[in-house]
């Protein structure tokens, strides 16, 4: 049996700002993560923010924006971080859900002007690079949101399963997200 369709409420909050995000996140049953942006050391430190709240709250569902390289090992300096947040992550709620997605394809123009005038492509990333559209990303984290879903490994080719890593299974057929 379906669920009712589910409401969403949205909340800005300064993810620094713990008592702000104990209230922004109080009732909430799923929420969709989205890190914020900086230096290494502070982004990890809004996320172990915001995990401690949601955890403080009881939310039971967390979807994760996470990097294509998540991995302690890799040279980017955000991938450590996305690595170190998923295992909070998986510590955090009853059900989560890291959605990785590979570098935005918005980004990849500026990089190859960047490489037309310098002669060298380079990209911020020890992984394989598979481009993904922001607003491909958006439909699967409301999708994820709003259903059951499973962490998918990685793949190596370019099909478009790959281009995101977790892939939302809906629970039941009348409850797809289109």
């Amino acid at each position: 049996m379906c669920e009712p369709t589910p409401s969403a409420t949205a909340a800005v909050v300064d993810y620094a700002d713990l008592p702000s995000l104990d209230a922004a996140l109080r009732g909430v049953d799923t929420l969709v993560f989205i890190g914020s942006d900086g230096r290494s050391n502070r982004v990890l430190a809004h996320h172990h923010n915001i995990l401690r709240a949601a955890r403080r709250a009881g939310v039971h569902r967390i979807v994760l924006l996470s990097s294509q390289d998540a991995d302690t090992e890799s040279p980017f300096c955000y991938a450590p971080v996305y690595a170190d947040t998923e295992q909070d992550l998986r510590e955090s709620c009853a059900e989560p859900v890291v959605i990785r997605a590979g570098l935005y394809a918005e980004f990849f123009g500026r990089w190859v002007l960047d490489a037309a005038r310098s002669g060298e492509l380079a990209l911020p990333t020890a992984a394989a690079v598979v481009p993904i559209g922001r607003t491909d990303v958006a439909h699967a984290l409301a999708a994820a949101a709003v259903t059951a879903a499973r962490l998918v490994a990685a793949t190596e080719d370019a099909s478009p399963q790959a281009w995101l890593l977790a892939v939302a299974q809906p629970s039941c057929p009348r409850c797809q997200v289109g």
